[in-house]
């Protein structure tokens, strides 16, 4: 069900557009906490915050789909995240998802690697 969400129509990148798209996610997980993430920080407007936001959202894919869903997920946003900001995402996913990982993020999304190559 996650994965038939498209955002690749939003041709900008910005932190907004990475924000709209988690926030598509979690309402499809269709779990309590994910649902309670979107209603008490989905509509966040600092950088800083969205990406905290971002950050809760991966680990909430993680807890509810896996690991497989979740690397598509982070693949997705960052794609739609200015490349500067995929660091500080990185470095906020540390509290959310397990160390081994966050080393697995670190490969695909910031090294660019597509999770079709494994």
């Amino acid at each position: 069900m996650v994965n038939s969400i498209d955002a690749e129509q939003v041709m900008v990148r910005s932190p907004v557009a990475a924000q709209a798209y988690m926030t598509q996610v979690l309402l499809a997980l269709n779990s309590a906490p994910a649902t309670t993430l979107v209603e008490t920080h989905g509509n966040v407007r600092h950088e800083v915050d969205i990406l905290l936001y971002l950050a809760q959202g991966l680990g909430q894919t993680y807890d509810v789909a896996g690991e497989d869903v979740t690397l598509r997920v982070a693949m997705r946003v960052g794609r739609l995240l200015p490349p500067g900001d995929l660091p500080m995402l990185l470095d906020c996913v540390l509290d959310y998802v397990p160390a081994s990982f966050s080393v697995l993020l670190y490969e695909f999304v910031v090294a660019g690697r597509d999770t079709a190559s494994t």
